[in-house]
């Protein structure tokens, strides 16, 4: 059984400071969003920072926001995160 990200990264997101920019990079269906969204940005919420949140796709982007706008749980948080697709970063240049 191929390893979640939740449990390789365990609680060492508690350790990262904004000076290091952080990439996730595992598989698709290794629970890199769910990661993202229901642990990591509930912890950067508690100490009062926000996080950019980069989408390898405009769909991803679109389904993340949805999340935060429908989901009861992680509503309260989405104040503490800005989602852009690599397609809109590029666009900036």
């Amino acid at each position: 059984m191929a390893e979640r990200v939740c449990d390789k990264i365990g609680e060492d997101y508690k350790s990262w400071t904004s000076e290091k920019t952080i990439v996730i990079h595992a598989p698709t269906g290794s629970g890199k969003t769910y990661f993202v969204l229901n642990v990591l940005l509930p912890y950067i919420h508690s100490q009062g920072k926000n996080m950019v949140y980069f989408c390898n796709r405009t769909a991803l982007q679109q389904q993340v926001e949805h999340k935060l706008l429908t989901e009861p749980s992680l509503a309260e948080f989405s104040n503490s995160i800005i989602t852009c697709s690599y397609q809109r970063l590029a666009a900036l240049n």
